[in-house]
C-alpha cells in the first residue's frame, strides 16, 4: 500500500502547501511510501510529485490510498476522483463562499461558486 496526496497546486510556506507537507512528514515517519500529485507546485517539491502517467497507475491500484487535498475547483482532480480504483478519502479546506469575493473579484467569486458545487455545496 502507497499513498499519494493529490492536490492542485502545492506551495511552499501556504497553509494548503503546509498541511500538505505535514501529511507527507506524519506517514514518512510511520514508515509508508508518499508521493505528491499537483497541476502546478513548487520546484523545491519536484523529487516527491509524480508525472500524470504515474499518477493512473497509482490510482489503478485497488491497495493504494489517495488523498484528494480539496481546496479549490479542480477538473481534473473530478477526473481522476472517477476513474480512480484505490481508496480515496478527501481532505477538505474551507472555501469561502463567492459572496465575499463578489465586490473585489469577479474572477474569484466564479471559481469559489464552481469549487463549493463541485464538492457539493
Amino acid at each position: 500500500m502507497d499513498i499519494l496526496i493529490g492536490c492542485i497546486s502545492i506551495f511552499k510556506y501556504d497553509a494548503i502547501g503546509n498541511d500538505i507537507i505535514e501529511l507527507y512528514n506524519f506517514f514518512k515517519s510511520n514508515g509508508y511510501n508518499i508521493v505528491f500529485y499537483a497541476d502546478t507546485y513548487d520546484p523545491c517539491y519536484t523529487n516527491l510529485v509524480i508525472n500524470k502517467n504515474k499518477l493512473i497507475n497509482f490510482i489503478s491500484e485497488p491497495e493504494n490510498i489517495f488523498i484528494f487535498h480539496y481546496s479549490r475547483f479542480w477538473k481534473y482532480g473530478e477526473k481522476l476522483i472517477s476513474n480512480a480504483r484505490c481508496h480515496i478519502f478527501l481532505k477538505y479546506h474551507n472555501i469561502t463562499p463567492s459572496v465575499y469575493f463578489k465586490n473585489y473579484s469577479t474572477y474569484m467569486s466564479i471559481m469559489s461558486r464552481k469549487a463549493r458545487k463541485q464538492i457539493g455545496f
